[in-house]
């Protein structure tokens, strides 16, 4: 009696790989995605619900928008020093001032007391370091922290700026003379070669009372002497 055995086939033996340290760091990337995932982190446009939802910090996702300043220096990641667009106008008007301011202090030496020199100095040290600080400190270049990752989601909302891509907050307008949005915009002012707002409109008050006590200061001791 024959029986017939079944045939098998014989599989190779299988090779138990040792884990290395490559993947674990797969690993641990597979765990970060995952994490993102449920953070909401990386999700596509299509499943935000809120078309101004604040997703990522200024740095990471997308340039922000200066518009035609030049910026210098930053603190925080918001800029300290950007001087305008007119900034030729600025630095004319600047050495027209400080000739000004020299020629006072001189006419003030030689036909006045020492208490009129000091005068003399301390109005015009204002006036010239209240201009600087004016032309030089940022205007209130709004915050592009909130982006607007949907743009078909805010057509037709008012506060919303397609050059700077953010969402204005309230207070805050667009320059066009500058190119980009400023917090507390009061007005663009040639002169000191930019915008006037949240940033330096104190000081530009403070340079403002400056021109005009140097003006009738100087007109006073003019007319003493004559």
């Amino acid at each position: 009696m024959n029986s017939k055995l079944p045939h098998v086939q014989l599989q190779e033996p299988l090779e138990i790989e040792t884990p290395t340290k490559e993947d674990d760091n797969g690993v641990e990337i597979i765990q970060q995605q995952e994490g993102d995932i449920e953070n909401n982190v990386g999700v596509p446009q299509k499943q935000e619900n809120d078309c101004i939802r604040i997703m990522r910090n200024y740095g990471q996702t997308y340039p922000r928008n200066f518009g035609k300043y030049c910026v210098f220096r930053f603190k925080d990641n918001e800029p300290t020093i950007a001087i305008g667009p007119h900034w030729p106008l600025f630095l004319f008007t600047y050495i027209v001032l400080s000739l000004a301011s020299y020629k006072l202090v001189e006419y003030t030496i030689e036909f006045f007391s020492a208490i009129y020199w000091f005068f003399s100095i301390l109005i015009s040290v204002t006036l010239l370091v209240s201009y600087m600080i004016t032309a030089l400190k940022n205007p209130g270049i709004s915050s592009a922290k909130y982006q607007i990752l949907n743009e078909q989601d805010v057509i037709g909302i008012k506060r919303y700026c397609k050059p700077c891509q953010i969402l204005r907050p309230k207070g805050t307008s667009h320059c066009y003379d500058c190119d980009v949005c400023i917090k507390e915009y009061d007005h663009h002012c040639p002169w000191t070669g930019k915008c006037i707002g949240h940033g330096n409109l104190h000081v530009f008050y403070i340079f403002v009372m400056s021109v005009m006590t140097f003006m009738i200061y100087s007109i006073l001791l003019v007319f003493s002497k004559i």
